[in-house]
């Protein structure tokens, strides 16, 4: 009876660990496979070349590929740089549409709003959602039950909030480990500020440093726009050119510091009578140029006429 009992016991563990092996085995494979996606997703962020880019690739793809409600950023905007930055690449490029954006991405500019997102944890929160954190998820929120919210850090400043929302209210709890959402924050705090730096690199390539209007590249590239627009529209077009009679006399009698501060004030001028849908840009030199849409050649003499008068 002894012998038998051993026997059976031990066919029981053979079992037990059969089952734990399989189940170890199952686990591994599982995690292989999350492995591999996070990896492609990573790359997939890591090659971007734009902010837009980024933002899109943690919108779309990680919210399918972890099988996600929601993923937000929200961005510290200090002096609402960052978004007059991306508004003013939207007019370069034609695929970058900022509006795609808006029930995802948050610019937060707003000193106290700053402090209060400064005074959160700068570690990984994995919770149910609650009133603190709804903020974060916008028009999602009343869909989101739990939530990992993600301190963006670089250098040890916050620069923003990723937060990964989900209808499951124990897809994030405290007693999770925290290795790959901090993995995670890491990748998109670096790739959100290359965005950034990058993004502020395409505009100083298209801005004349010293009236900080748009510089002669810019310009063409956008008259060309505005030309196929306006042959879709069927309506019409214009441009102004604009040259500073003299100009010689005043850097002579100035000198070149003295003829910096005139085409600084002939930009500001050119930029307080044209429109806000105006597009000004220094050529070169003394030489300015406006594109008027959706003007005919009676706008164009008027604005022209407004011009000269302001420099009187």
């Amino acid at each position: 009876k002894i012998t038998m009992s051993t026997e059976i016991m031990g066919a029981d563990q053979q079992k037990q660990a059969s089952l734990s092996l399989a189940s170890l085995l199952k686990e591994a494979r599982i995690n292989e496979e999350k492995l591999i996606h996070l990896q492609s997703m990573e790359m997939k962020l890591l090659t971007a070349d734009s902010f837009y880019e980024v933002c899109q690739t943690l919108i779309d793809d990680y919210r399918r590929q972890f099988n996600l409600r929601a993923v937000t950023l929200t961005l510290i905007d200090r002096g609402r740089q960052l978004h007059q930055y991306l508004e003013e690449i939207e007019k370069e490029d034609a695929d970058c549409k900022l509006a795609d954006l808006e029930h995802n991405v948050f610019f937060v500019s707003d000193y106290q709003e700053i402090a209060r997102l400064q005074a959160l944890r700068h570690e990984p929160l994995l919770a149910e959602l609650d009133e603190p954190h709804e903020k974060f998820f916008g028009k999602f929120v009343d869909d989101v039950e739990s939530l990992a919210l993600l301190p963006l850090m670089r250098k040890g400043e916050l620069i923003g909030f990723l937060a990964l929302g989900s209808v499951d209210p124990e897809r994030y709890s405290p007693d999770m480990a925290t290795d790959f959402v901090s993995r995670l924050a890491s990748i998109v705090a670096v790739c959100v500020q290359n965005a950034v730096h990058l993004e502020q690199v395409k505009l100083m390539g298209l801005v004349d440093p010293l009236t900080q209007q748009r510089n002669r590249r810019y310009f063409y590239k956008r008259l060309a726009q505005e030309l196929k627009r306006a042959q879709r529209s069927g309506e019409q077009v214009s441009c102004l050119y604009i040259d500073v009679d003299d100009f010689k006399a005043v850097n002579d009698q100035y000198g070149h510091s003295g003829g910096d501060v005139a085409l600084m004030h002939v930009a500001r001028v050119i930029d307080y009578v044209m429109r806000e849908s105006d597009v000004t840009a220094r050529l070169g030199g003394e030489e300015f140029g406006v594109i008027l849409p959706a003007t005919s050649e009676e706008g164009a003499m008027d604005a022209a006429r407004r011009s000269i008068e302001a420099f009187h």
